[in-house]
């Protein structure tokens, strides 16, 4: 199977947690997100439910500086 290199954006607070998580599960987070989102994705209507959250709730802050 070939992989593909991809990422998102996140609060420092946010990804201390999923790497928490992980390392609890004896997981690497990469392993981790790809288990959570696999299932997420193929669970057809099962217990698994994704939610909108307010935006920015685990976003970092954009700094407000012009580069």
């Amino acid at each position: 199977m070939k992989t593909k290199l991809c990422g998102f954006r996140c609060s420092a607070e946010f990804n201390a947690l999923i790497e928490q998580r992980a390392t609890e599960l004896g997981l690497s987070k990469s392993a981790y997100i790809t288990q959570v989102l696999r299932r997420e994705i193929l669970s057809e209507g099962g217990d698994f439910r994704v939610v909108r959250e307010p935006r920015g709730q685990h976003m970092a802050r954009k700094s407000s500086r012009k580069k």
